[in-house]
């Protein structure tokens, strides 16, 4: 079966056979007309390898969409009713701002699919017998075509909605403490029969991967009814202890209603996070997956899952001044977005707005969760980590080999200084428990000088760093050292992949109370922020020039990472809005 399709560009549509006003029809001929391709941008990188190259995919150029055109006058002189038509379509080309080309395919239920027009042309076709066709029939024929970003996109935006702010007293309601097999059982993909054990508190499944092409699964599942009342997400603390770089991991459940989607993640206990699904309402059983393509054949593949609960609140890093929370990029192609940061009040962000996006799923760039050496830690609820020390002794951290991708990293850090120094940084690869290890002698390191903030708290950018310094592949450990002095005292630092990730840093002294976060889009050639006071979108005024940090946020299809720090606000809330985008034909996918 079919449906009636449809090809508009603005005021004209090139598929109806009612006539225009002026009494001429402009119709697409399907021969000689292409929706085209998006052009990919390819680097070859010449390496090792002894026979061939390397090739990275750096980007995509447009498509040109190419329409031949029919005009003719069924209910008009030929003369006056073409001329018309023929300005019709020039003063869509001339338009400053183009108007969207959308296509409705025949196949059922097919969606419309628009496509974003950035520049036009019109020639006229003499193909065959033009002659004929003008004195016989009265037709012109034109070709159209319409120079269009690479992908096609849904007809209306996808919003990616807020989540509540974390509770101040969280509920936490303990369904499974993992000291027991009882009810757990394990499969797979790709991998040898997996073993179910459950020792030192956590349940795992542990195998082998094969050299069976495609992807390597591990699932861990519980069966138990779940009833979720007024605590709606469901929290799975797991930690991925297989050789190599880590997979992606997710939920499922079974019976009542389910929505499988990683809302959140956040480091926990050494070497594991919390992973938050939801909001639900009841589930018959539970299934917790490992999935990657990059295991090799006989490597050991282990999940643990050392704890399972229900709870009311989403994850924040020590306050909720800081939050990490995931969300997912519908679509088959990568689009442009609007991410915007807001306080639920409204009142003030903050004086420093850090707004973070990546595609690890791991990431976890706020330091003071790993902390292992330190001078005294002081509680301190003003404090965006919760805690302060000073930098009297060493401070180090000691972050999980599987949540660093190889790359780029920029350390930060929000600190008081009273007397102008220098900060020294180190780091290294250890073992998961901190002892010294095969690559333990390599050390990067460098140091910064810091100028004294005036009493207050500042963000300060540090250092520049490549991580790890030796790449490692089982379950050994990033070492990070601070050195400073008594008159320097920290609050919180982060790490945050450049390579994998973008960072927006906004100073502020005008009690901004949101901001948005802009892609490059049509009118908009370069990415730009906005931001005012007031209700979220309320006295918008461009805010480029408070960004201390402009980082190109890209929105992948699939998983993303959003971390956010406002410094005053305990009630920050983030959301994404962007149009879905697809190869030609546009799917229909819940964000």
């Amino acid at each position: 079966m079919t449906q009636q399709h449809g090809l508009t560009w603005g005021s004209l549509d090139f598929v109806s056979t009612t006539p225009a006003a002026s009494g001429y029809l402009v119709e697409s001929v399907a021969d000689g007309s292409s929706f085209g391709n998006p052009e990919q941008r390819v680097e070859v990188v010449r390496s090792l390898l002894t026979d061939g190259a390397l090739a990275v995919l750096e980007g995509w150029d447009n498509r040109e969409v190419v329409i031949r055109l029919r005009l003719s006058a069924p209910l008009a002189a030929a003369g006056p009713a073409l001329a018309a038509a023929e300005a019709a379509l020039m003063r869509e080309i001339l338009a400053t701002r183009k108007s969207q080309l959308a296509w409705v395919p025949p196949a059922t239920d097919a969606k419309t699919c628009v496509f974003d027009v950035v520049g036009a042309s019109l020639d006229r076709d003499y193909q065959g017998e033009w002659d004929l066709e003008e004195k016989a029939r009265e037709y012109r024929y034109f070709l159209l075509t319409l120079t269009c970003l690479p992908f096609a996109r849904t007809a209306a935006r996808t919003v990616v909605p807020a989540l509540p702010p974390p509770a101040v007293t969280p509920v936490v309601v303990v369904i499974d403490t993992c000291d027991s097999t009882s009810g757990w059982t394990a499969s797979g993909t790709n991998v040898t029969t997996p073993v179910v054990t459950s020792t030192g508190g956590y349940v795992q499944a542990a195998a082998t991967s094969t050299s069976t092409p495609g992807v390597e699964s591990l699932n861990l599942a519980r069966a138990g009814s779940i009833s979720f009342g007024s605590t709606p997400y469901l929290r799975i603390t797991a930690s991925d202890t297989s050789l190599g770089e880590g997979g992606s991991l997710s939920a499922v459940g079974g019976g009542g209603v389910m929505s499988p989607k990683l809302v959140a993640a956040s480091p926990t206990i050494a070497g594991a996070s919390d992973y938050y699904f939801g909001p639900l309402t009841s589930v018959t059983s539970i299934a917790f997956s490992r999935a990657s393509t990059t295991t090799a054949s006989g490597a050991s593949v282990a999940l643990r899952v050392h704890e399972v609960a229900r709870t009311d609140a989403l994850p924040a890093s020590g306050t909720s001044r800081q939050q990490a929370r995931s969300a997912t990029v519908t679509g088959s192609a990568p689009t442009q977005a609007m991410a915007r940061l807001y306080d639920a009040t409204p009142a003030a962000l903050g004086t420093e707005v850090l707004f973070y996006t990546s595609t690890n799923p791991q990431s976890s760039p706020a330091l003071r969760p790993f902390r292992t050496a330190s001078a005294a830690e002081t509680t301190d609820s003003t404090m965006v980590s919760g805690k302060r020390n000073t930098l009297t002794s060493a401070m180090t951290f000691r972050i999980p080999s599987s949540r660093i991708t190889e790359g780029t990293y920029s350390l930060l850090a929000r600190l008081n200084v009273s007397t102008a120094g220098t900060i020294g940084w180190s780091t290294r690869i250890v073992s998961a428990t901190g002892t010294t290890t095969v690559g333990s002698s390599v050390v990067i390191s460098g140091s910064t000088a810091v100028g004294t903030t005036g009493g207050a708290y500042q963000v300060v950018n540090l250092a520049s760093i490549p991580l790890p310094a030796v790449k490692a592949e089982a379950d050994q450990a990033i070492e990070l050292t601070l050195t400073g002095t008594a008159n320097m005292t920290l609050d919180e630092s982060w790490l945050f992949a450049v390579h994998d990730g973008a960072l927006t840093w906004i100073t502020d002294s005008d009690s901004l109370t949101w901001i948005e976060i802009r892609s490059p889009e049509l009118g908009a050639a370069r990415p730009s922020v906005y931001g005012g006071t007031g209700a979220k979108g309320a006295n918008s005024v461009c805010i480029d020039w408070k960004c201390k940090s402009f980082g190109a946020h890209r929105f992948e299809p699939g998983l993303m990472q959003i971390f956010t720090v406002a410094s005053t606000s305990l009630v920050s809330q983030s959301e994404l809005e962007f149009y879905p985008r697809y190869h030609s034909h546009v799917g229909d996918e819940a964000a």
